[in-house]
């Protein structure tokens, strides 16, 4: 890096060399350490179809998030985007048909992609208003499942938990 910059600083486009301050990186770096290790991390809200062999359709679904205002975007899943600009997205509806783990609208609309589940779901630290992001998660994810007649499984960390009340703690 010191060569680098001892060969940039001979250049006639005149590149600014800045030292770097080691205490501001050490106390950027402990900040974003105790960001990660967070615990936990993402809530969740898994849809699942009544019986262990079936699938939701592929249409329904589509049709069914974006009537909730989630919008298919990034890694081929659905968000719901923040207003504020705080953060990228409050929460996701991650689909998974088993195979490829994300919608393909050509492949929805072509009537050949149908899911496993859905899974809704936030990041605790990323959020800036948990509370109200986990009710307006809990509404998208409870009318889902009235209009997919499904089963909700409650998740923190990936890991079952009993209920709603139990991702508000």
């Amino acid at each position: 890096a010191q060569g680098l910059t001892g060969w940039l600083a001979t250049r006639p486009e005149g590149f600014a060399f800045v030292e770097p301050n080691l205490a501001e990186i050490a106390a950027r770096h402990r900040a974003a350490r105790r960001i990660i290790e967070i615990e936990p991390n993402d809530v969740s809200i898994m849809a699942l179809p009544r019986q262990s062999n079936q699938r939701f359709d592929g249409k329904k679904v589509w049709r069914t998030l974006h009537a909730l205002g989630l919008r298919w975007g990034d890694l081929d899943q659905f968000q719901w985007s923040d207003p504020t600009d705080q953060t990228d997205y409050l929460f996701w509806a991650e689909v998974d048909d088993g195979q490829f783990g994300y919608a393909l609208p050509e492949e929805i609309a072509a009537g050949r992609q149908h899911f496993l589940s859905v899974c809704f779901t936030f990041n605790i630290p990323r959020t800036p208003h948990g509370v109200h992001v986990l009710k307006e998660m809990a509404r998208v994810a409870d009318a889902f499942a009235r209009e997919l007649d499904c089963q909700l499984i409650f998740e923190i960390d990936r890991t079952p938990a009993l209920g709603l009340r139990a991702l508000e703690v």
